[in-house]
C-alpha cells in the first residue's frame, strides 16, 4: 500500500522519482528500492517515512492507507486571537507544498519592504 500511495502522490504532482529522493535526501537508489518492492514496506526507516510524508503533506497513516482518526496539526477554524483572515493564511500554509511555501513567503518579504506606493509584482 505504501508504495502505491508514494505513486500516487508523484504522478498526481507529475514529479518524478529522482525529484521526490534529492529533495528530501534520500538517494535515488534508495527511493527506488522502495518504490519497486525490493524493501519491505514495514521496514522503511522512520526518517523516511516522515520525510515523505512531510514533503507531500499527508500523515503517516495515509501513507500506509491506515484510517486518519485525526490529525494533531489540523487548524482549528478559527485560532484564538487570531482573525479569520490570519487563520487562513496558517491553514494555507500547512496545506501548501514546499515550493508553494517559499514563493509565499518570497511575495510577504517582498510586500513588507516595499513603500506603499511601490509595485512589488
Amino acid at each position: 500500500m505504501f508504495k502505491e500511495n508514494v505513486k500516487k502522490l508523484l504522478n498526481a504532482r507529475g514529479m518524478k522519482l529522482g525529484t521526490l529522493a534529492s529533495s528530501i535526501g534520500i538517494s535515488y537508489s534508495t527511493m527506488d528500492s522502495i518504490i519497486n518492492g525490493n524493501v519491505d514496506e514495514m521496514r522503511i526507516g522512520v526518517d523516511k517515512v516522515l520525510a515523505i510524508a512531510e514533503y507531500f503533506g499527508v500523515t503517516v497513516e495515509e501513507l500506509y492507507g491506515r484510517p486518519v482518526v485525526q490529525k494533531i496539526e489540523e487548524v482549528p477554524a478559527r485560532i484564538a486571537g487570531l482573525s479569520a483572515e490570519e487563520s487562513e493564511l496558517i491553514r494555507l500554509w500547512r496545506d501548501a507544498m514546499p515550493e508553494g511555501r517559499a514563493a509565499a513567503k518570497a511575495v510577504l518579504l517582498a510586500y513588507k519592504g516595499a513603500s506603499k506606493n511601490e509595485s512589488v509584482i
